[in-house]
């Protein structure tokens, strides 16, 4: 700006005083070698002088518009080059001086034009490498003030509004946050220092935070790193909670085992010692049981839907096959079993994981109705998607218990199920084996009425 102003001021100064300086050099001239030849002035030497004046006069307006015309034009050139339009180059006069300027005013601009070009690709691939981080990045001034924020952050802490240049201790309201930016501040050195906060927008976050220093040292400002970890503490939480269940789980059959087997020493009589031995082989079977469903489960857990073989089944020989698995089941306590489904209905379909899946699900409706009950399954096409539902009308569940039922271990009658020897992840297999096949498991339940479970697989 200070070249722009400059060359505005030439025109009118310096132009100016080379005219005045011009007439007065040819007024003195003009007198001199009059006064050196002796010449008288008469009336055609004054109508001369009268004209040469005006000649010169003309010679030195021609002369300084000639001179001031390329440096308005550099004056407006530059102006341009002041708010960033390089397009426009400055062109060739043929006089030295004013082509110097032009040449130098022209090579600033082209090395302006390439920063600046290269500061914004910089920016553009900083911008786009934040906006793609998993991880918050927030970062601040030496005032607090929020110099720099991707989406990951937004989002986390359900920031609205533009906050670039506010104090982030009025963007972020949440104490524990507050009092770790706090900490931030304090340390006097690059120091990284973290903290877990919770319950931010329902979320646990994990936060790392640093002073920022310049080339010399010098402090600049903090910058923040937060990740999301509350699938990560619920993971933990869960695995903490299966260890727990599996450990209880399998302890109560190896301390039965454990106790018969030293009653099985003192036992003289072959009658009791059969009947200790079918009670050893009932909670080994149990433990067996237990190990089983954990590997399948665990084979589940790491399958997704595309790793799964499939094949075009017939669902009423599928259902029927099932229910002949089951028929000790049923007829120890007299279950009528009605199945509804056309005969003429296909589907593609893992056909093992879907036989366990419907085995696990009639076993638990045979196991929670009364006996002399009946047990309905269905199956139709609709929209798309294959529904087979099992339906009894036995105990039912209460419905704050629907929620959790298909957690591992997780028993709504657990007397009953140690009656009947189920492991408690019967429901937890199923509804992986639905999801592998990217479906999803419904279930309908009144509390002495009966429930209804709904396995629902989409079209692939």
């Amino acid at each position: 700006m200070r070249i722009v102003n400059s060359l505005n001021k030439v025109p009118n100064n310096f132009f100016s005083k080379l005219f005045i300086a011009n007439l007065i050099t040819v007024i003195i001239l003009t007198i001199f070698f009059l006064w050196l030849f002796k010449v008288p002035l008469s009336f055609e030497i004054l109508i001369s002088l009268f004209f040469g004046f005006i000649i010169t006069l003309l010679i030195n307006f021609i002369i300084s518009k000639n001179r001031e015309n390329p440096l308005e034009e550099m004056a407006d050139t530059a102006e341009r080059f002041s708010e960033e339009d390089f397009s426009t180059k400055i062109k060739s006069y043929n006089i030295l001086e004013v082509d110097r300027l032009g040449g130098s005013l022209n090579s600033m601009a082209k090395k302006l034009d390439q920063r600046i070009r290269t500061i914004t690709i910089e920016k553009n691939e900083n911008d786009a490498i934040l906006s793609s981080m998993i991880e918050g990045v927030i970062a601040t001034n030496q005032l607090n003030e929020v110099i720099k924020i991707n989406n990951s952050c937004l989002n986390f802490f359900n920031i609205k509004d533009d906050v670039i240049g506010v104090d982030i201790r009025n963007v972020i309201d949440d104490k524990n946050f507050l009092d770790f930016y706090n900490q931030i501040i304090d340390i006097k050195n690059q120091q990284k220092i973290e903290t877990i906060i919770d319950n931010v927008n329902k979320k646990t976050m994990q936060c790392y935070g640093t002073g920022l220093k310049d080339q010399y040292g010098n402090s600049i400002g903090n910058v923040i790193i937060v990740n999301d970890i509350t699938k990560i503490k619920s993971l933990e939480k869960v695995r903490k909670e299966f260890v727990a269940n599996v450990s209880h789980e399998l302890k109560t059959p190896l301390t039965a085992l454990q106790g018969y087997i030293e009653t099985l020493r003192d036992v003289k009589d072959d009658k009791d010692r059969n009947h200790f031995i079918e009670i050893l082989e009932k909670h080994a079977l149990r433990m067996n049981l237990i190990i089983n469903d954990l590997l399948e489960l665990s084979k589940l857990e790491e399958s997704s839907e595309s790793s799964i073989s499939k094949k075009e089944i017939n669902i009423l020989n599928l259902i029927n096959d099932t229910v002949n698995q089951s028929e000790h089941l049923i007829s120890k306590k007299q279950i009528d079993v009605s199945i509804k489904c056309n005969k003429d209905i296909s589907f593609n379909l893992n056909e093992r994981l879907m036989q366990e899946a419907l085995e696990n699900l009639l076993q638990n409706a045979v196991q929670y109705s009364n006996p002399k009950s009946s047990i309905v399954i269905s199956s139709f096409l609709e929209k798309n998607n294959l529904n087979i539902s099992v339906e009894d009308f036995g105990i039912g569940i209460e419905q704050n218990q629907i929620s959790n039922i298909f957690k591992r271990f997780y028993r709504v009658d657990k007397s009953r199920n140690k009656e009947t020897g189920g492991t408690g992840l019967g429901l937890s297999i199923i509804k992986h084996i639905i999801a592998v096949h990217d479906g999803d498991v419904k279930v309908e339940s009144e509390l002495g009425k009966g429930s209804k479970f709904s396995l629902i697989i989409p079209f692939s």
